[in-house]
């Protein structure tokens, strides 16, 4: 989350200003829409950022 929200990140700058520059927790969460343990792992997942939002 960047401010409290979502970011799909797709390249390496957008990485490095959202992720390595910050001093915010972050979750990453890194997948291959083909892998059936991401579907497995998705409802634990999705509520992930509302839940961390603030902490």
């Amino acid at each position: 989350m960047a401010n409290g929200k979502v970011v799909e990140i797709e390249d390496v700058e957008t990485w490095e200003t959202t992720i390595e520059k910050t001093t915010d927790p972050v979750l990453a969460r890194f997948y291959n829409p083909d892998c059936p343990h991401y579907y497995i792992m998705l409802p634990t997942f999705n509520p992930m950022p509302k839940n961390l939002k603030g902490k």
